[in-house]
């Protein structure tokens, strides 16, 4: 996972040919935060057409391995920043927040940065957890798992962005 500044954030400047312009992009944006408002949640938060600039949140769902510990579920909450220009954009994914679910619908909210950080320093505990191999384990096939639907998300802002065409507007 990315880190800047100790925090989680994805971020690139992606430079298209400059035939595509920001009126194109700016609409292509907006169609993917809509076609993926039901697998991500996603929703638009901000938009500014004049500056090119739209943020919005998202929620992936993280498979939790962690029974042990009472898990039902947990998820991780999101922005996403894009910035548009002729012929460019750029994309920023930062703000990481991740839910757990415990039984009685008690829920722990975690800056998944802090914890990151914690846990490639070795300082992380899990309370009441034997084996820390085990532990090691799960929290490696967790990070994992996220740095992996965030990468999924951006190739499919990506080829959403690049496959609108000039002529298709």
């Amino acid at each position: 996972m990315p880190l800047k500044d100790s925090l989680i954030v994805y971020e690139d400047v992606i430079k298209l040919d400059t035939s595509y312009k920001k009126e194109i992009l700016f609409k292509s944006t907006k169609t993917w935060f809509i076609n993926n408002s039901q697998s991500l949640n996603t929703l638009i938060s901000y938009e500014d057409h004049p500056s090119g600039k739209i943020i919005g949140n998202a929620i992936i769902h993280i498979p939790v391995s962690l029974y042990i510990l009472g898990y039902l579920g947990k998820k991780c909450t999101f922005s996403i920043q894009l910035d548009i220009k002729d012929g460019k954009y750029k994309y920023k994914i930062y703000d990481f927040i991740e839910s757990i679910e415990y039984p009685h619908d008690k829920i722990v909210k975690i800056d998944v940065s802090d914890r990151y950080l914690k846990y490639l320093r070795g300082d992380y505990k899990a309370v009441g957890f034997v084996g820390k191999k085990r532990l090691s384990s799960d929290f490696d096939e967790s990070f994992k798992n996220m740095d992996d639907q965030i990468r999924q998300l951006i190739n499919s802002i990506n080829v959403a962005l690049k496959s609108g065409k000039p002529e298709d507007f």
